[in-house]
């Protein structure tokens, strides 16, 4: 439901990287690049335009959470 109500209120705009995707269907079904450490271990190259990580920053403890924010703004 999050990534439907991203893209339905044009918020999925340029080229998008779901970050902790899972098995990925969302980012398949919206023409995202995926990276998960389990079902898609190797980081897609480039740069993007937006980084979804939905259900992924609640379960991670502070520190890593605030790393991971901080990568994905280099």
């Amino acid at each position: 439901l999050p990534m439907k109500w991203l893209r339905d209120h044009d918020c999925l705009l340029g080229r998008g990287l779901d970050l902790g995707c899972g098995r990925g269907d969302d980012a398949l079904d919206l023409n995202m690049s995926r990276w998960d450490p389990h079902w898609f271990p190797e980081m897609p190259y480039g740069t993007f335009d937006f980084t979804t990580c939905i259900y992924v920053l609640n379960v991670l403890p502070p520190p890593d959470r605030e790393a991971l924010i901080l990568i994905n703004t280099m």
